[in-house]
């Protein structure tokens, strides 16, 4: 989850594979921002011939996002999460239960692109 590991293996990966590489994606947006260093300094156009996608929709990463410099970026959508919790916390409390094996409530991620950033940025 660091910059300058995200620039490092990047730029290694884009050393060794080259062209071949179309897409990166990376578990957080300071990686992806690091990813996007390795990727000018190769002479790559995000967008064009490869595309960058990070995660935590980070106001650095929107920036980036919304000057085309990242393909996207992915919400951890807590609010979502925390309205999801309280439905099902809602639920339980009038009397519903769970089958055996569906004890887990899942809360989609919010994809954030050039077409949305905008809603996004503070």
């Amino acid at each position: 989850w660091d910059r300058e590991k995200g620039q490092t293996i990047c730029a290694n990966d884009l050393a060794q594979f080259g062209d071949k590489i179309e897409v990166v994606f990376c578990n957080n947006d300071d990686m992806a921002i690091g990813a996007l260093q390795a990727i000018q300094s190769a002479g790559r156009k995000v967008n064009e011939d490869i595309y960058l996608v990070g995660v935590d929709a980070l106001d650095a990463a929107l920036n980036e996002v919304s000057n085309g410099n990242m393909t996207g970026t992915v919400l951890n959508d807590a609010n979502g999460q925390a309205a999801g919790a309280v439905a099902e916390m809602e639920k339980l409390l009038g009397g519903a239960t769970y089958a055996s094996g569906e004890q887990s409530v899942y809360v989609d991620y919010v994809k954030v692109t050039p077409d949305n950033v905008g809603d996004f940025m503070k």
